[in-house]
């Protein structure tokens, strides 16, 4: 357990991306903590905001829409 303190009272938003399973629980754990919205971005890599610019700009226009 992370144990974040004073979690940010709105709403987050985790990329959980295809790394090792360590680092994939990390971050479904921060989510957790954190009540924060998770999208699974399959196919990119560390590099992803340059792998896919217009893709992932569509999960994070649809997120702040949300909001």
């Amino acid at each position: 357990m992370l144990g974040i303190k004073n979690p940010p009272r709105s709403r987050g938003l985790v990329l959980l991306l295809p790394d090792p399973p360590e680092a994939e629980a990390m971050s479904l754990e921060v989510a957790e903590q954190l009540k924060a919205d998770t999208v699974r971005m399959n196919g990119l890599n560390h590099c992803w905001m340059a792998e896919a610019p217009e893709a992932v700009a569509f999960i994070l226009e649809r997120f702040w829409a949300s909001l």
